[in-house]
């Protein structure tokens, strides 16, 4: 049995150094866990609450990376429909290198409609944009030199994602992360939707369907497929659909 953390940071509304408190007693209780031997942490993104949650969940992980050892740092999630999926490409690559491979990439669409509404994007808009952005940074960390790219919201002329890195291993996770691959992959893993029921991401994950289904996803309902890149990638991604539960605004 291994045990993680899942969660981020709760800061108040303050001036001077009081925003920062909430940031010290997190690293702390997560530099603690891995002293004491916890696999992974997973950090929630958010933005507009009002709630003092963590918007920049990278960041905070790049100066984790630096204060612990062992410990995997997660993202659960990126919600890329908000995000130039380029830019993504690049900070997860050099936070992996940073870390030295103990990055796990979740990504996920987003769900809740007032953090669309703050960024101006329509919710309606969040699956073409998620596909997308995989697409692109797909490419990114696959592509054998420069690519480009012509897609309906991004364009890309002859760029080449520096640093480069392709993850050992690819899992898609979703909502919210029940569990992680067991194996320890030396570089990144993509996490895009954990909490489905697949024979194979069952195999390689410590929740079973009834823990995934009562971590919120009805696992009877996905329909997961596959997608191998070449090599030296060797990396498999999930892609899954099902009902994804309501939370409110002040929740995570």
């Amino acid at each position: 049995m291994q045990f993680g953390l899942f969660g981020g940071a709760r800061t108040k509304r303050g001036a001077g150094l009081e925003d920062s408190q909430g940031y010290d007693s997190f690293i702390e209780y997560v530099s603690e866990a891995d002293r004491l031997g916890f696999r992974q942490l997973f950090m929630v993104e958010h933005h507009f609450t009002g709630h003092g949650q963590v918007s920049a969940s990278m960041t905070v992980l790049a100066y984790l990376a630096a204060k612990t050892r062992h410990i995997r740092l997660g993202t659960a999630v990126v919600v890329l429909p908000w995000h130039n999926p380029v830019l993504v490409a690049e900070q997860v690559a050099t936070l992996d290198l940073l870390s030295g491979g103990r990055v796990d990439f979740g990504i996920g669409k987003g769900y809740r409609q007032a953090e669309f509404d703050g960024f101006c994007i329509p919710i309606a808009e969040a699956t073409e944009r998620f596909d997308e952005a995989i697409e692109i940074i797909r490419k990114a960390w696959t592509s054998n030199g420069r690519f480009s790219h012509h897609g309906k919201r991004w364009h890309y002329d002859d760029v080449v994602v520096e640093p480069s890195r392709c993850s050992a291993r690819t899992r898609r996770c979703g909502w919210p992360p029940a569990a992680t691959t067991a194996s320890a992959a030396p570089r990144a893993r993509v996490t895009t939707c954990c909490s489905t029921s697949s024979p194979r991401s069952i195999r390689s994950s410590s929740a079973s369907p009834s823990s995934a289904r009562n971590a919120g996803a009805s696992a009877a309902s996905m329909t997961p497929t596959w997608w191998r890149p070449p090599d030296p990638c060797r990396c498999s991604m999930t892609r899954a659909s099902g009902p994804r539960p309501t939370r409110p605004a002040s929740a995570w």
